[in-house]
């Protein structure tokens, strides 16, 4: 059984998420904030969901990764605007993010998508936020696709990262 404030909560993520790819320059930090505040509400449903079906759940990581493409959109923005939040990350510290996974460069966004639904499969089957990088990034090195270290070697921690509470 579907549980119905999943879905109300998805569709808020996926509402604040479409705002964001429609705004252009005139981004604030509220709206950063109004964005990553629904991500958390979604994600503290999700920890209460004993059954969580598989198509909902690819839902989430799609828009996760649509989130992540609007976030090099929006960190340029913030940086231009200077309207208090001193870029990105610090906008999803406030907004209670306990540790969050940084690009030190531009990487294709196809590698990208693959590179977090393999770390957040690794999340979800229990492995720590260190382990999960670490083991994302050695199965990019041996892979065929994404060898190259353009691909994987980008992703770094930040934050928190002790393994996470169950």
């Amino acid at each position: 059984m579907i549980n119905p404030q999943l879905d109300s909560t998805i569709e808020r993520y996926e509402t604040e998420i479409e705002k964001l790819k429609t705004t252009d320059a005139s981004i604030d930090a509220e709206q950063v904030l109004e964005v990553l505040n629904v991500r958390n509400d979604l994600h503290v449903v999700l920890k209460s969901e004993t059954f969580i079906p598989t198509s909902r759940l690819k839902q989430v990581l799609e828009l996760d990764a649509e989130l992540r493409k609007q976030a090099v959109k929006i960190n340029q923005v913030i940086k231009a605007e200077r309207e208090g939040v001193y870029g990105l990350r610090r906008a999803f510290v406030i907004a209670g993010s306990q540790s969050q996974v940084i690009s030190l460069w531009k990487v294709a966004d196809d590698a990208t998508k693959d590179f977090m639904v393999a770390y957040y499969d690794r999340l979800l089957s229990n492995k720590g936020r260190s382990e999960a990088l670490r083991q994302t990034q050695l199965e990019m090195l041996r892979g065929e696709q994404y060898h190259n270290p353009y691909y994987w070697a980008a992703f770094i921690p930040s934050g928190d990262w002790t393994p996470m509470d169950k």
